[in-house]
């Protein structure tokens, strides 16, 4: 999977080879954020799109008709139409022509007229066409692209374009088995679209570990954070899954549960060792409850701790499956070092277990060697890729492939640390 960048926000140039480990360090305000928001949006914007198009046209249409039933002064009709309506709507509304046969639909709801008490007069008949037609009139690529930039708006709090080169479009290119999706921003706004590929996996974006205590804040702010906590709690709604949902049985759905457990037993074992216990929903409120524990609040747990459980929690709830991608954006800013080594382990180990696509940015030598390190140990390391945030001339964001070089990022994260030695010796303190 590749990804380019181009005139996106303060990014002037990227082009990252997203293998099994990413890791993208540089210093702070390079664009290493960006990134991996970047990587969010498209994926969660373009996840399954064109079923979600689909169903939001048919529940519109529904809508639509039931309303101008409901409306009708000669007679009343019952809730249960709506769903009727719903059920059917393939054999009247075509998906890829974004077109209704209005014989077929009337000709379907003259059958419904003594069962739902209503009249399909020709003053009813008018109203729903008009009101179908207004639905109609918003194409499926129009649609589309509005729920783009809706989203992409939504993580960047409505700046996408560079605001000193407005006059520039912003691009992003997501290449996946030779086969592309291809975004153009302008002035804010998705102007082109191209889809080669349809996305079915997800993504999930961890910035801070505290998003913890929205389970019992239920406060928010952006997508990107209800995705997150939705994951947690498990409340998060995969529109991949609703129609195996129907057919598994509670047999199917335990033996898969033990099956996806049992994978990653070492990674829960590893995570085990700091995090004993797990969250629950307890009394009216999120908790962390060891065995033979008393339950605490989860927001009184301390922040490098919530770290693990965070991960903990998604694994459990089985919200990293298979081919998803994980964004983690400077985990280690709240871990003391020792635990920063146990972080990283467990990151290569998700990616090698779980077969994910995981991003890591970072402004830590410390961290960074760690994960070099544990990819070496755990032998993933040919699935590793670096990457060097740095800035230009001109304030922008460029990235540099650091391909078995990391010392020129060990370098300029590094000379920060002497500075306190330099002040010393200028201020003449030992």
């Amino acid at each position: 999977m590749n990804l380019s960048v181009y005139n996106f926000g303060k990014i002037k140039s990227a082009e990252i080879d997203l293998k099994g480990l990413t890791v993208i360090a540089g210093l702070n305000d390079t664009g290493k954020s960006t990134i991996g928001k970047i990587l969010y949006g498209i994926f969660n914007s373009v996840k399954n799109i064109d079923r979600a198009i689909t169903k939001a046209k048919k529940r519109a249409l529904q809508k639509a008709i039931w309303e101008s039933l409901l409306n009708d002064p000669e007679g009343s009709i019952r809730y249960r139409l709506e769903r009727s309506i719903y059920s059917f709507a393939d054999d009247w509304y075509s998906v890829k022509e974004n077109k209704v046969d209005f014989d077929a639909l009337f000709e379907y709801l003259k059958k419904k007229e003594s069962n739902y008490k209503f009249v399909l007069s020709e003053n009813i008949k008018t109203r729903i066409q008009k009101s179908v037609n207004d639905i109609l009139s918003i194409s499926n690529e129009q649609f589309g692209k509005s729920i783009v930039t809706e989203q992409f708006r939504d993580i960047f709090n409505g700046q996408i374009n560079d605001v000193r080169k407005n006059d520039l479009d912003a691009q992003i290119h997501l290449k996946i088995k030779q086969k592309n999706l291809d975004f153009t921003f302008r002035k804010n706004e998705l102007e082109s679209f191209n889809k080669e590929i349809s996305l079915i996996n997800s993504a999930t974006y961890i910035e801070n570990p505290s998003v913890l205590d929205s389970l019992n804040d239920s406060i928010y702010g952006s997508s990107l954070l209800e995705n997150l906590t939705e994951k947690i709690n498990n409340t998060y709604y995969d529109d991949d899954d609703d129609e195996d949902v129907v057919s598994e049985s509670v047999e199917d759905r335990v033996l898969s549960k033990q099956l996806a457990l049992k994978k990653i037993e070492q990674i829960t074992a590893e995570l085990n060792g700091i995090v004993p216990g797990n969250i629950d929903y307890s009394d009216g409120e999120y908790v962390y409850k060891e065995e033979g524990g008393q339950p605490l609040n989860v927001s009184s747990l301390s922040t490098g701790f919530k770290s693990f459980a965070l991960v903990k929690q998604l694994l459990l709830n089985q919200q990293l499956r298979e081919r998803d991608v994980l964004i983690l954006d400077e985990p280690e800013v709240h871990l003391h070092p020792a635990w920063q080594l146990k972080y990283a382990e467990i990151i290569v180990l998700l990616q090698k277990i779980c077969n994910l696509t995981v991003v890591v940015t970072t402004h830590s030598s410390h961290f960074l060697e760690a994960l070099d390190l544990y990819s070496k140990i755990h032998k993933t390391n040919g699935s590793c890729s670096y990457y060097f945030a740095s800035l230009d001339q001109s304030q922008r964001s460029v990235f540099e492939n650091i391909a078995g070089n990391l010392d020129v990022i060990y370098r300029s994260l590094v000379e920060p640390n002497f500075l306190i030695d330099k002040i010393k010796e200028e201020k003449g303190i030992e």
